[in-house]
């Protein structure tokens, strides 16, 4: 579980740079 929200950090980092 640990992983998966890592990565789904990760996702939300990358969509939220995309933003800016």
């Amino acid at each position: 579980q640990i992983e998966k929200a890592m990565n789904d950090v990760k996702e939300r980092q990358a969509l939220y740079c995309d933003h800016l």
